[in-house]
């Protein structure tokens, strides 16, 4: 179970602009993290003690595929090492700087690694988020900061837990997280309606925001005293002061021109009102995976080419509001006695949900009685997390967009017509198939059967489709309300109320237009419900 909503914010989410964050990076080398202005940490990429530029753009290279592909720490650090010890960056060693004083210091090292990999791709994921709120400011411009709240929790996080802003106040300048090492804060966007909904009001930090120099160590060498600035936030008798050196906004001079753009974006759009808006580009976070022929990269390709702009700006809303992590694994990998034996796996999966591997273990495995070779993918209301089957030759590059959209109008086509290629007893008041007499029907098993059984286009279908369970949860699970025997698209949308929607869910993103045509209720139902769980904002109110 998902202990907090906030761990599903783990630092291996790659959206589109958090790459673009960290490759606009320069390098800076500074020998102790000191020596680099807070607004530069912001701009440059650097690495205390990383000296030369060969180094630094080695670990930078290795970071910027990270945030790309979802590599977690641990691939991280197993690819860097020797590459780092190759390059004579290893280990506790007597190195002369700069101004020639010597100094016995620590270079590489597993721990070391972990840690520039988490500082690093934490500031670039959310220097991502900042510019996809900025973006959605004029439907959501209210902002919730968020902590974990659990025992490692810091009390002043804890302070501005709830806390509600407009995003133009003056406090996300200095508090927008992270602030601090290890601050696993994160802000929430909300609508008008959300906020109150909520019953939480919009606070203002004018008055409470007060900037001052603090101490933040000293140079050993030559007993020079390192000072940052720091804004402090205080109303009643509690504050919350970021770190030393954490006192800015990630990428707030990418974000300067991310607003430019959005501006420019906006004027295009309102002069010319009968221009097609495009479609928008997804940005799903990578999944974690042991098999080479899957990532990120290639489940964003695909889910571009589907669906059109008002399914994709759905499902961008969606996933910006609750990014679902993915678990594309073996069946070996997922369950039975290998699988519960498999520790290196559970400690992977826990480095790329943030947890511990006893917890990882229990969200991902298939824990139920029957074998997980009878389904293609699951998922759980108690978490953010979908887990698909694959085989250890699968390669998504070799997915066809054009392949999947295409069993999904034959799917559509057989509804419309009844002409599906099984034949199902549906009488009309029966849609829980008991005996009373009745018609039949004829659809199809479900559409990732359409796709093509084994195929990598079930894969992608597949997952989709358990995306559509996250969504029907977040929006408390609502039923149909026109659920009739001729409102099923497929055979498997009969189970319950949960595969129904999953089921219309997946050929609504992939042809909205088709199931619109199709049944326009159950196009409304979807988006109404698509809407519903964007808005919501509260895992307890999940439904089950």
């Amino acid at each position: 179970m998902l202990k907090n909503d906030d761990l599903v914010y783990a630092f291996t989410l790659t959206p589109k602009d958090a790459v673009k964050f960290f490759r606009s990076k320069g390098y800076v080398i500074g020998w102790n993290w000191q020596d680099v202005a807070a607004e530069t940490h912001a701009q440059a990429f650097t690495v205390a003690k990383a000296a030369r530029v060969d180094i630094l753009e080695t670990l930078g290279k290795e970071l910027d595929k990270a945030i790309a592909t979802g590599t977690t720490s641990h691939e991280f650090v197993k690819t860097l090492t020797p590459r780092l010890q190759k390059l004579g960056w290893w280990g506790k060693q007597v190195i002369v700087d700069s101004k020639g004083e010597a100094e016995m210091v620590q270079l590489g090292s597993p721990w070391r690694l972990k840690n520039i990999y988490r500082i690093n791709t934490q500031t670039a994921y959310q220097a991502g988020r900042i510019q996809q709120q900025t973006a959605m400011a004029e439907s959501r411009p209210y902002w919730m900061y968020v902590a974990v709240m659990d025992e490692n929790t810091r009390a002043s996080h804890a302070a501005l837990h709830n806390k509600v802003f407009h995003y133009t106040d003056p406090i996300w300048n200095t508090h927008y997280p992270a602030n601090g090492w290890g601050c696993r804060c994160r802000v929430r966007a909300l609508s008008l309606r959300r906020l109150q909904s909520l019953g939480l009001q919009v606070e203002s930090s004018e008055g409470r925001l007060s900037t001052h120099t603090v101490e933040s160590g000293f140079d050993k060498r030559s007993g020079e005293v390192y000072t940052h600035q720091v804004t402090t936030f205080t109303q009643g008798g509690q504050s919350m002061t970021p770190d030393a050196g954490w006192n800015h906004r990630p990428g707030k001079p990418q974000l300067k021109q991310f607003n430019k753009d959005v501006i420019k974006k906006e004027k295009r759009l309102v002069n010319s009102p009968r221009e097609k808006m495009p479609g928008l580009a997804i940005k799903a976070p990578a999944p974690f995976s042991t098999v080479k022929g899957v990532s990120g990269d290639q489940v964003n390709r695909v889910l571009n080419e589907l669906g059109t702009g008002q399914s994709q700006k759905l499902f961008n809303d969606f996933l910006a509001a609750h990014p679902i992590k993915s678990v594309m694994a073996k069946a070996t990998e997922l369950s039975g006695k290998k699988a519960l034996q498999n520790r290196d796996m559970q400690t992977r999966v826990a480095d790329y949900l943030s947890v511990q591997p006893q917890e990882a273990f229990r969200q991902y495995a298939y824990s139920t009685r029957a074998s997980v070779s009878r389904t293609n993918g699951y998922t759980r209301a108690s978490n953010d997390l979908v887990m698909v089957k694959v085989a250890a030759n699968t390669n998504l590059a070799k997915v066809e967009a054009d392949k999947i959209k295409q069993a999904t109008n034959m799917v559509l086509e057989a509804a419309a017509k009844n002409s599906g290629p099984r034949r199902i007893y549906a009488p009309d008041t029966d849609v829980n198939r008991t005996s009373t007499p009745g018609d039949y029907i004829n659809r199809y098993w479900s559409l990732s059967d359409a796709a093509g059984q084994k195929s990598p286009e079930q894969i992608v279908t597949t997952w989709i489709h358990e995306v559509g369970h996250q969504v029907h949860y977040w929006a408390g699970s609502p039923s149909f309300p026109a659920l009739s025997r001729v409102s099923v698209l497929t055979e498997y949308s009969r189970t319950n109320k949960y595969e129904w929607f999953a089921e219309h869910f997946t050929a609504w993103y992939i042809d909205p237009i088709g199931v619109r045509k199709w049944n326009p209720k159950a196009a409304d139902f979807i988006e109404a419900t698509m809407k519903e769980a964007i808005e919501n904002s509260n895992p307890t109110l999940k439904g089950r």
